[in-house]
């Protein structure tokens, strides 16, 4: 999740109640200007209302005066779907070659760029991402056959990125113990 998405949620979990800058600042761990600064966007495109604004007084041990601004989710509905992951886009290339896929059964990376006018790239990522799914397996030479459908939306293979991710970090992690 990026930071929006985890400031958002914090916001939601909080439901049409008000809060301040510091609370939430204090609940995501955030620095303070990050978290600002997402509160102004969220505010500027219309998901938040800022309520009061004060300033607070001067304190040696704190530092200069900070702002102490207190806002509310107008439609938590609709920063739900701001911050919901996009994985799902209508007619992007995936989806296209999801459903040449979904139609052949039986298919070459080849066939997948003519048909869908795709980069042999993202042919080949999007194959690669499928087949470590365990929805589609080589049959011969060149050719891809369809062994698992799940239905007519296309997979999502950000968990399998997220998790090839997670064991690099954690080889990395082991070979540096290794070295010691």
């Amino acid at each position: 999740m990026n930071r929006t998405q985890i400031i958002g949620n914090e916001l939601l979990t909080r439901g049409r109640d008000f809060f301040s800058l510091a609370q939430i600042v204090e609940a995501t761990g955030f620095d303070r200007t990050v978290v600002r600064d997402t509160l102004l966007t969220l505010h500027s495109e219309g998901f938040l209302r800022r309520i009061h604004r004060t300033l607070e007084p001067y304190d040696k041990a704190k530092g200069p005066p900070m702002v102490n601004i207190r806002y509310r989710v107008i439609v938590p509905a609709k920063l739900a779907a701001k911050i919901a992951p996009r994985h799902r886009g209508e007619n992007n290339l995936c989806d296209k070659i999801w459903f040449v896929i979904r139609k052949k059964k039986s298919f070459t990376r080849r066939d997948l760029r003519v048909l869908t006018g795709a980069s042999s790239a993202t042919v080949r990522w999007f194959t690669k991402m499928l087949h470590r799914m365990g929805i589609i397996i080589p049959a011969a030479r060149g050719e891809w056959s369809l062994i698992k459908d799940p239905g007519a939306r296309r997979p999502y293979v950000g968990d399998v990125i997220k998790r090839k991710k997670a064991a690099a970090r954690n080889k990395s992690k082991s070979d540096c113990l290794d070295r010691l």
